[in-house]
């Protein structure tokens, strides 16, 4: 039976919470940005953050089945007559369960850390789902 995009992205959430929860119990938010071209290929960045400190976090037990749900996600969010997105970051608040998730269909900087603008990774990653994080 094929997953549903609900399911999917629940199944998603979980693997992210598992492995936040799993590499460092202080986190306050914890994601994923994934970015493929084709479908097939893909890389990601897996992230957490306590009070803006990035904390330690790895999701290499569990990449492959990661990398399968949102190659699933990208196919069944694809809207007829537009092109597949190119990136995803989804992002889980510790404190409510909360979880939002954005789309990026052209720009390939978006959401990337770069030694130029390291100091500000937690804005980059978690301001734009979460903008409350950056008035405080």
């Amino acid at each position: 039976m094929r997953n549903t995009k609900n399911d999917l992205i629940i199944d998603i959430s979980k693997l992210i919470l598992k492995a936040a929860n799993e590499s460092n119990e202080l986190w306050n938010y914890a994601g994923y940005v994934f970015e493929t071209e084709d479908g097939e290929n893909s890389t990601g960045s897996v992230f957490s953050f306590k009070n803006g400190i990035r904390q330690r976090m790895s999701i290499y037990e569990n990449i492959e089945l990661l990398t399968d749900k949102f190659k699933e996600l990208r196919k069944l969010t694809l809207v007829e007559g537009d092109n597949y997105w190119i990136k995803c970051n989804l992002i889980v608040r510790k404190s409510d369960g909360k979880m939002k998730m954005l789309f990026e269909f052209d720009d390939w900087s978006k959401w990337k850390v770069t030694p130029g603008n390291f100091d500000r990774a937690y804005e980059v990653l978690v301001g734009d789902l979460f903008s409350e994080i950056l008035k405080g």
